[in-house]
C-alpha cells in the first residue's frame, strides 16, 4: 500500500505481514493427533498400528523411529522402523538383525534384578 504526503506523492510503501509459524505448527500437531488416533482405531494388531504410527511420526518428529514392544513371553522385540531415506531405512533393517539381539540383551540385563548385581560386582571392595 502506497504512503502518500498530502500533495499525492509517494513517500513510501506500507506492508503489513502477520507471522503463521505458530498457527501452522498449531495445525500441524493436530493433523499428526488426528492421524495417530485413527492408526490406533483402525487396526487391532498391534504390529500394524506401530507400523503406521512410526510412519506418520517420521515427517513430523523426527529423521528416523523405531519402535519396541513388550511381547507375550515378556522378550522385548522391535515391532516397527521407519526412515524417509530409503538408504537409512535400509540400515535400519540391517542394524535391527545384527545389533537389536545385543542391545535387547543389554536392556533386559538393565531391567532385571542383575543390574543391581553387575553394579554391585563393579564397586567391590578391592577396586577401591
Amino acid at each position: 500500500m502506497p504512503l502518500q504526503t498530502e500533495s499525492g506523492s509517494t513517500q513510501g510503501l506500507v506492508k503489513i505481514m502477520q507471522d503463521k509459524t505458530q498457527s501452522r505448527q498449531a495445525a500441524e500437531r493436530e493433523q499428526f493427533l488426528a492421524r495417530s488416533s485413527a492408526a490406533l482405531a483402525a487396526s487391532i494388531d498391534y504390529k500394524t498400528t506401530l507400523t503406521t504410527i512410526a510412519r506418520l511420526a517420521v515427517p513430523f518428529l523426527a529423521d528416523y523411529c523405531f519402535l519396541d514392544a513388550i511381547n507375550a513371553s515378556g522378550q522385548i522385540e522391535r515391532v516397527a522402523w521407519y526412515a524417509a531415506n530409503p538408504v537409512m531405512q535400509a540400515g535400519l533393517t540391517r542394524c535391527s538383525s545384527l545389533f537389536l539381539p545385543k542391545i535387547l540383551t543389554a536392556i533386559r540385563l538393565l531391567m532385571s534384578c542383575e543390574a543391581e548385581t553387575l553394579i554391585l560386582s563393579q564397586k567391590s571392595p578391592q577396586s577401591g
